[in-house]
């Protein structure tokens, strides 16, 4: 359940989405995140927004190049580079 001020702000940034487009509205709530992390009380609470954010974009499936077959592959953003992506050659080596 949402308070009336934030679906305000949804309403609003969704009005800014229609007007302005996409990559202005993600380039104006990028600065607005970081203005509004300022006030977060303790370093920890705003570890913890970021913590959020990160795992969420970690989550989120990219597509890399398997080194054996050549085919593409989805794997989460988080993986790339690791031991459990197969378009390294860390992958084939363990």
């Amino acid at each position: 359940m949402y308070t009336q001020d934030q679906l305000n702000f949804m309403n609003e940034i969704t009005q800014m989405v229609q007007d302005q487009g996409e990559k202005f509205a993600v380039g104006y709530l990028s600065s607005l995140a970081a203005a509004m992390l300022a006030t977060v009380k303790t370093r920890t609470q705003q570890k913890a927004f970021i913590s959020q954010i990160k795992d969420f974009n970690d989550s989120q499936p990219v597509e890399v190049k398997n080194l054996m077959t050549g085919a593409q592959i989805t794997i989460p953003r988080g993986a790339v580079g690791t031991c459990i992506d197969p378009s390294t050659e860390r992958y084939w080596s363990m």
